[in-house]
């Protein structure tokens, strides 16, 4: 067995993972804020699953021949021999959820929500870890392009809701079995005759699933894959309505959107309409994407369900959403800083810590320190808005000291008094700590 990775004698954070520190914590605070509240607003309902399941689970939904099967899961045999992987994304998890627990027999559409960590086994480099956090939507049992949009919509609420400039949506739809079929022979058709121009795995891909293709991220393949006619041409006229129906309704709910002829995502369950949205926040990068999956419950045992979700990598918002802010922070210090000198004074302290935490003030003390100048100095560090002292001639009093950090005020209260005092005394738009 090998030893724990160290540096300098301590260990130190596996390859490919990190430590999410509190000033990166408080803005995934807020960008799972947002997103919990797009998804009430349009009657998701929260869903947790497993982060272990059946390998399987992956190999049938996601696909044998997608990259993230090949060559990104982390898999093992537990040791009942079974083989299992870590999630690498949420749709295939939710998918079984739904068929194991019978909810086709609830009323449709059902709407779920998550939001947890997914793991890919993939090179380590700038905006990608091994390990990562995803909030995502699914809709199951309503095969209406305005549950499509809804979706789109809904991804696209969140990230309006956190300001982020210069979003826009690409759109594409892959159809369903019958368009699939011409889309592939087109596919092999176009890129068959540059062959020596395309990478190793884009080969494979012509063979196993030409639709893979139109995801690398291989330039010369690319180039190739530009030379592709555009796909919507041959879409049935099923699955052209079904398109035209999409891009209507985001059109009325003003949402500039732009036909991308090559989109196709990286999971072999997609059908129909495949979408992506994207932001210059940082670096252009996609923040959202998604789509129909018309075939994937019952190709995990369940009966024909129509179905559209979406993904949401929330590093990506949140490198976004830092790169808007500038030197802002998203960290909420403590509100109220509890100064106290003895042992009596630290037990009225620590009985108004408790009053005033219960009332949802955020407060703070150092309860082993000593003097008031340190305390009064850290109390400066953290930005409190308020400082409490409560000394021994306090402790016998029953009163406090209120302390306004940023005049210097300072006036004597009654212990009984504080929680009004306090309540009064803070600004108005400041609220708990994040």
């Amino acid at each position: 067995m090998s030893n724990p990775k160290q540096l300098n004698g301590r260990y130190q954070t596996l390859r490919g993972m990190r430590d999410i520190l509190p000033e990166d914590a408080a803005a995934y605070r807020k960008v799972e804020a947002a997103f919990w509240s797009a998804a009430r607003a349009h009657g998701f309902f929260e869903i947790r699953t497993p982060v272990l399941e059946p390998t399987e689970l992956f190999t049938r939904s996601v696909g044998e021949a997608s990259e993230i099967v090949r060559k990104e899961m982390y898999t093992f045999n537990d040791r009942s021999d079974n083989p299992v992987s870590l999630r690498p994304e949420g749709t295939a998890g939710v998918a079984r959820a739904y068929v194991e627990h019978g909810m086709k027999t609830l009323p449709q559409p059902v709407k779920l929500a998550y939001c947890g960590n997914m793991y890919r086994y993939e090179r380590p480099q700038a905006g990608r870890f091994r390990e990562h956090e995803q909030f995502g939507l699914e809709a199951f049992g309503s095969a209406d392009a305005a549950t499509d949009a809804q979706v789109i919509l809904a991804c696209w609420q969140v990230l309006a809701a956190l300001d982020l400039p210069d979003l826009s949506v690409q759109v594409n739809s892959l159809g369903g079995t019958d368009s699939q079929k011409k889309i592939r022979r087109l596919i092999v058709d176009t890129v068959t005759p540059h062959q020596e121009r395309i990478s190793d795995d884009a080969q494979r891909q012509l063979k196993e699933n030409p639709l893979r293709i139109l995801d690398t991220k291989d330039a010369a393949t690319r180039e190739v894959v530009e030379q592709i006619p555009p796909l919507v041409d041959q879409l049935t006229t099923d699955d052209r309505e079904h398109l035209t129906a999409v891009l209507e309704y985001l059109e009325q709910a003003d949402i500039p959107y732009e036909l991308n002829p090559h989109l196709a995502r990286g999971f072999d369950y997609y059908t129909r309409t495949v979408f992506e949205i994207w932001g210059t926040a940082g670096a252009a990068a996609s923040l959202a994407g998604g789509g129909r999956y018309d075939d994937l419950i019952r190709q995990l045992g369940g009966t024909d369900t129509p179905a559209v979700g979406a993904g949401c990598g929330i590093y990506r918002i949140v490198e976004a959403l830092k790169a808007k802010a500038g030197q802002r922070s998203f960290l909420a210090g403590p509100q109220v800083y509890l100064i106290q000198l003895g042992n009596d004074a630290k037990r009225h302290a620590f009985e108004l810590l408790a009053e005033l935490t219960a009332a949802g003030i955020s407060v703070t003390a150092a309860f082993g320190k000593e003097g008031i100048r340190t305390q009064l100095r850290q109390a400066d560090k953290l930005g409190v808005a308020l400082a409490l002292i409560i000394g021994q001639k306090e402790a016998m009093d029953s009163s406090i000291i209120v302390r306004d950090m940023s005049s210097g005020m300072q006036e004597t209260v009654p212990l009984k008094r504080v929680l009004e005092e306090v309540q009064d005394r803070l600004p108005k738009d400041v609220g708990p700590s994040s």
